[in-house]
């Protein structure tokens, strides 16, 4: 579910990057300073999805545990006791036996190898849980700051829209406007109040969101860290490739996984052995034709000769297991190298965007001061300027997409590398 709410957000909201600061309103509140380290703090505490990691891991540790204890004796009894038709007596039979298992064949031995490795299995996927929770906080997090700005340069949008649609209104009550422009000055009011509404209700939910998170209560308002500038990442891939095999979980978990099926392996190739083991026991019996009590010690051993071919096909079938996992681990890991390397093209690609938007940003605000000069020498008319006045905050929009597109992929990069979790 969170998989989801993330990614409805990353979709539709998409990411943040403050290249300006916030500025104080009614849209958007100021309140609680709530810092992306806090934010990580807060939900890694108590986030679901790690507390199932770690429960997993608790249950593995127990099972772990309990192989162990089978190499202990065990005490059973059995008591059975009936009435029969020609003796008023009835019959007792009870037996108590400790039982200690002295030679299976190793089975024991890779049972606990291989719990040994489901536990290092589960500690790290709880790493990767962490590192995936991680990523969707900071995913939320920059993309609510990113609304943030959206819905303050949208608010500026609608304020100026707002001006000249009341202005030409006034000029076309006094008919000195045409119905034609009258409406298209409406329209042009409308789509600035629609910016406005998709971008205020993008910022509402992710901070719901996020305040549901990090358990902020409902009644506060946060304000979110700015993140600041943005810089280009030295990227090289082999340099990357070697970090992520020696910090991304899921390389050590798919050679854990071939190990595990080795020791399965073993396990049955343990039943080709005699199982013996050191027994003794106490025997109470009262029938019509025995009366007695009596101490055993012995030895009981049992050994499967030949199943028709059934213990070898079970060996093979696991070989073939160990080849399907083997081969699983391999697909895995090419694809997240893959991935790593699609990010990396696409990290590149959108630091190009961030420089040409960020010189596009540029000429539009030198535009835009050069219109609103030739206004007072009256070269330009109002509604010129309110194009120029259209246009820049488009490109101001752009440019804050941008870096939030180069903010996800990197912190997306982040957690493909395998980088830790410290909060």
């Amino acid at each position: 579910m969170r998989t989801f709410l993330v990614s409805l957000l990353i979709g539709a909201v998409a990411t943040a990057s403050p290249v300006w600061g916030f500025s104080e309103s009614e849209l958007v509140p100021g309140g609680t300073l709530l810092t992306l380290e806090e934010s990580l703090a807060r939900v890694l505490k108590d986030d679901a999805q790690v507390k199932r990691a770690e429960a997993r891991l608790e249950k593995e540790e127990a099972l772990l545990k309990a192989v162990k204890r089978e190499a202990f004796p065990k005490l059973k009894t059995e008591l059975y006791t009936a009435a029969v038709s020609h003796d008023n007596r009835g019959i007792i039979f009870w037996t108590s036996e400790i039982r200690l298992p002295l030679f299976e064949g190793g089975r024991r031995i890779h049972e606990k190898r291989k719990k040994d490795l489901e536990v290092q299995e589960q500690k790290l996927h709880i790493e990767e849980t962490r590192q995936e929770v991680a990523y969707q906080v900071k995913a939320i997090y920059i993309g609510l700051l990113k609304e943030k700005e959206l819905t303050r340069l949208s608010q500026e949008w609608v304020k100026e829209s707002q001006k000249f649609y009341i202005t030409m209104k006034s000029l076309y009550e006094k008919e000195l406007m045409t119905r034609e422009d009258l409406f298209r000055w409406e329209a042009l009011y409308k789509a600035a109040q629609q910016e406005l509404l998709k971008h205020k209700e993008a910022m509402d939910y992710g901070e719901s969101l996020i305040m549901e998170l990090a358990a902020v209560g409902e009644r506060e308002h946060i304000e979110l860290e700015p993140l600041g500038e943005v810089s280009a990442k030295e990227l090289d891939f082999n340099t990357s490739l070697e970090e992520m095999r020696k910090q991304n979980p899921l390389y050590e978990i798919t050679k854990l996984r071939v190990k595990q099926k080795e020791e399965e392996k073993k396990v049955l190739r343990s039943e080709r052995f005699p199982k013996l083991g050191l027994s003794t026991r106490f025997n109470l019996a009262k029938d019509s034709f025995v009366d007695q009590n009596r101490f055993e010690l012995g030895i009981v051993g049992s050994w499967n000769i030949w199943d028709f071919g059934v213990l070898g096909n079970e060996i093979k079938a696991k070989e073939a297991e160990i080849k399907e996992v083997t081969e699983d681990g391999h697909i895995q890991t090419r694809t997240l190298e893959h991935e790593a390397r699609k990010l990396m093209g696409d990290l590149r690609v959108a630091w190009g965007k961030i420089e040409a938007t960020k010189g596009l940003l540029q000429d539009k605000k030198e535009a835009y001061q050069n219109d609103k000069t030739r206004l007072l020498a009256g070269e330009k008319g109002e509604a010129e300027i309110f194009d120029a006045f259209v246009t820049l905050t488009q490109v101001q929009m752009t440019v804050i997409e941008a870096i939030t597109d180069y903010r996800l992929l990197s912190i997306q990069l982040e957690k493909i590398i395998g980088e830790e979790v410290s909060a």
